[in-house]
């Protein structure tokens, strides 16, 4: 089993269910899972970059392509130490816009876990109350053109338009058994 099946990216618009989701697997063995937000906040506060004020300021100071290297190399870091276990990388909304994320279904395997866009703004309500926005807002932010493009670069989408909660992790294990069982 190689390095690079272990580890699966999870990508798809703010409030859609991806934390959710993968926070519910389900399966018969140890899964190491990442937000790749805290896991930038962690590389930046080892780096002394940032002393206070979380990822968002972190991505303000640096950028966000250099935010997002910084925490994949730091990510990878962590990785490396247990290469021979699973790993999901839930992909937060900062580096949904990272022409560089596209690239990664070209080695890694990436879910994007999706739904219609006036869904996707529903739940995004739902599961953000503290930052309203309205529809229009939501789709220029999650659906634009780069986001449109990273999200079909994915090895596999789900699109949650229709499902529930349930149907979607059933779903999202058997894309995990079918990747780490090949």
């Amino acid at each position: 089993m190689s390095f690079i099946k272990n580890v699966v990216f999870v990508i798809g618009p703010s409030g859609v269910g991806k934390s959710s989701i993968i926070k519910n697997i389900n399966l018969d063995e140890v899964v190491n899972i990442y937000e790749l937000d805290d896991v930038v906040y962690q590389a930046a506060r080892k780096y002394n970059l940032v002393d206070s004020g979380g990822a968002y300021r972190v991505m303000q100071e640096l950028g966000t392509q250099a935010f997002f290297i910084l925490g994949m190399n730091y990510l990878f870091e962590i990785i490396g130490t247990k290469p021979t276990e699973r790993h999901i990388i839930d992909v937060g909304a900062a580096f949904q816009n990272v022409s560089l994320l596209e690239k990664y279904s070209n080695i890694y395997n990436v879910i994007c876990i999706d739904a219609k866009p006036k869904v996707s703004h529903e739940r995004y309500i739902i599961n953000r109350p503290k930052d309203p926005r309205d529809f229009f807002t939501h789709c220029s932010i999650e659906y634009s053109p780069i986001r449109i493009e990273i999200y079909n670069s994915a090895t596999f989408t789900i699109d949650t338009s229709f499902d529930g909660i349930d149907k979607t992790i059933n779903k999202f294990n058997e894309i995990l058994k079918r990747i780490w069982n090949e």
